[in-house]
């Protein structure tokens, strides 16, 4: 008889937290199915105020609530599109401003609310590289660096850079190597110095259209005589001879670029 009284004492105590579990299960369910759509909510009020990254994150909280939720799912996407579209612009604004950090800040945040956005995570690469860049260049350079910079600078040939550029048409029959080059010199707004031992001789050219170091070189060739660069817009003509040319052709000038060396072993090396 008590066996009997014990079994049915010991269901009914397994029907009693059965249910209280449903009903723990039934409550959590509908915590969560409250908070989802309080989320949701959320998300979209901050949607109508423009707070897209604040609506992206009460749709995240609202799917992960309720993940099997369409609607959430779509809620979410499409925030996460807008809200790439509005960070895009902002790095677009910040990239014209010259502001390329900020700028790079904002193509990442385009790039993680829209991963198929290749452009934005190109700009991303980019921006790194820009920015890399500009700090290298800012960054005050070795003292060695320095030096063959100015040297480099220093020993650079002038180059011609005449008052006109207009092209030439020349003709001339039997006429005098000077007044050839007078002409040129006159149309082109250079200044032509001539070496004492180049002598008067005729000439015939037919040339239409050239550059003007194109005229220097095919005339100055053609009649054995070459010329020297001094600046922008000044030359020196002179006979083409290997003894004129060892006058007036620069030596060439080998420079050793020395860091941290001790100065008593430099003087024996050059000694």
């Amino acid at each position: 008889m008590t066996r009997g009284i014990s079994t049915r004492a010991s269901g009914g105590c397994m029907r009693t937290r059965l249910q209280t579990l449903a009903v723990l299960a039934t409550v959590a369910a509908t915590a969560a199915g409250c908070a989802a759509s309080q989320a949701f909510h959320n998300g979209g009020v901050a949607m109508r105020a423009g707070d897209l990254d604040q609506a992206v994150a009460y749709y995240r909280t609202a799917v992960q609530e309720a993940p099997d939720n369409a609607n959430y799912k779509i809620a979410l996407q499409r925030a996460m599109l807008a809200a790439s579209r509005a960070h895009l612009d902002k790095a677009h604004e910040f990239e014209e401003k010259g502001q390329l950090e900020a700028a790079r800040g904002e193509y990442q945040l385009a790039s993680e609310y829209d991963p198929a956005n290749r452009q934005a995570a190109a700009k991303v690469v980019s921006l790194d590289q820009t920015i890399r860049a500009r700090l290298e260049a800012a960054r005050p350079k070795p003292a060695i660096e320095q030096l063959r910079e100015r040297v480099r600078a220093a020993s650079a040939e002038p180059l011609l850079n005449p008052a006109s550029r207009e092209p030439l048409n020349l003709r001339f029959t039997n006429a005098n190597i000077r007044d050839i080059l007078n002409f040129i010199s006159n149309a082109s707004g250079i200044n032509i110095t001539y070496d004492r031992d180049l002598r008067d001789q005729p000439a015939t050219v037919q040339l239409d259209g050239v550059t003007l170091e194109q005229a220097l070189t095919q005339i100055l060739a053609t009649n054995a005589l070459s010329y020297k660069v001094l600046s922008e817009r000044s030359i020196l003509v002179f006979p083409d001879t290997a003894q004129k040319h060892q006058t007036y052709d620069d030596q060439v000038v080998q420079t050793f670029y020395v860091s941290h060396a001790d100065a008593s072993e430099l003087a024996q090396l050059l000694s």
